[in-house]
């Protein structure tokens, strides 16, 4: 899941785009291909970490639109084989020239770290012979998965990530209203401990979890969106007084937080959320497949909350007003060993 960048009142913050040069043309290699998709190839080999409860379904409905398409290709995806190290093989593998067909990037920096590299082919034909580039795609989204105005990823989706999601039957228990402001939250954390809930708000102990926790979700309402904006392009002032307020605020978010004995799979919040060890849970909107999913972070059946009944979602932390997203994508590394099964599942990913 990862990400950064901002929609809201203030427009697209863009934390992760930052556009300059590239010096790769528009017609590229490999995975570009000569245009014409034709026969596909049998084969495609993808990575993608949609493998947990909540976002694996996702994936197999996208394969599966893509397989009803091409029935004879089979589908691999390399990730699944191993996922506690599938970062750092498809890093390697991207590295050392042998790369998969196509693989699951975020939008900003995780996608131009490889364009950055050379190692992303061009997608400006695909992007004019599927309308990608004239409005199918807010221009907004474009800026982030394009360098120097050509398209690097298909985006697959826009993920919001400020959310706050709230066990309902703790909040009527506690007669706790869903906090609608930075304020409204502390004082939700304080009613809920004085009750006899030690950790009102999970934050399972990932390092990305706490970067969506801090820059994602409490950023944006501490320091405003002019500010967020400026500091992730690198145009504000590092020693800004209104950077110490964000990790002062943080540091009281983190205490009303089980993060000291909380487990790093992001789902463990969500665990925490439907056990009602914990009444609030700062997650992107993949949160809500999970909790509605049936299954727990082990894998296990349990039954599926209804959202609206058993639980409920507003912006988190005090962002009202703001929409920091990232978008999932996918592209064609170069020298990809099935271009035209790859291809055709970038046009999958990038159709209606």
């Amino acid at each position: 899941m990862r990400t950064l960048s901002l929609l809201g009142a203030v427009g697209l913050l863009a934390i992760t785009s930052s556009v300059g040069c590239s010096s790769d043309s528009t017609n590229g290699d490999g995975g570009g291909g000569d245009g014409n998709t034709g026969s596909v190839e049998s084969t495609l080999e993808i990575f993608s970490w949609w493998i947990a409860p909540g976002e694996v379904e996702a994936l197999d409905a996208l394969v599966g639109v893509y397989v009803d398409e091409y029935p004879n290709v089979k589908v691999t995806n390399a990730a699944a084989i191993d996922a506690e190290t599938q970062r750092a093989r498809l890093k390697t593998r991207l590295e050392t020239g042998e790369p998969p067909d196509s693989f699951q990037a975020l939008s900003g920096v995780d996608l131009m770290t490889w364009v950055d590299k050379e190692k992303m082919a061009p997608l400006q034909d695909l992007a004019a012979e599927n309308g990608w580039d004239s409005g199918v795609y807010p221009q907004a989204l474009l800026d982030i998965v394009s360098r120097d105005g050509v398209m690097y990823g298909v985006p697959l989706n826009i993920e919001r990530d400020n959310n706050l999601y709230y066990n309902k039957a703790l909040f009527t228990q506690h007669d706790v209203t869903p906090p609608a402001s930075l304020d409204d939250f502390y004082a939700a954390c304080d009613k809920l401990k004085a009750g006899g809930l030690e950790h009102p708000l999970a934050v399972p102990a990932a390092g990305w979890v706490l970067a969506l926790v801090t820059f994602e979700t409490l950023m944006p309402a501490v320091t405003g969106g002019k500010f967020y904006r400026d500091y992730f392009s690198g145009n504000a002032d590092p020693n800004d007084p209104r950077v110490e307020e964000l990790f002062t605020n943080l540091k009281r978010v983190l205490e009303c937080s089980d993060v000291a004995i909380a487990a790093d799979a992001w789902g463990s919040g969500g665990d925490a959320l439907y056990r009602g060890d914990s009444a609030m849970y700062v997650m992107g909107d993949w949160g809500k497949a999970y909790l509605e999913s049936g299954h727990d972070a082990d894998g296990r059946a349990r039954e599926p909350w209804v959202a609206d009944e058993d639980f409920g979602v507003v912006p988190g932390l005090g962002s009202q007003g703001y929409f920091t997203f990232n978008s999932t994508v996918f592209g064609l590394p170069k020298g990809a060993p099935h271009p035209k099964a790859a291809r055709a599942f970038v046009e999958v990913v990038g159709s209606q």
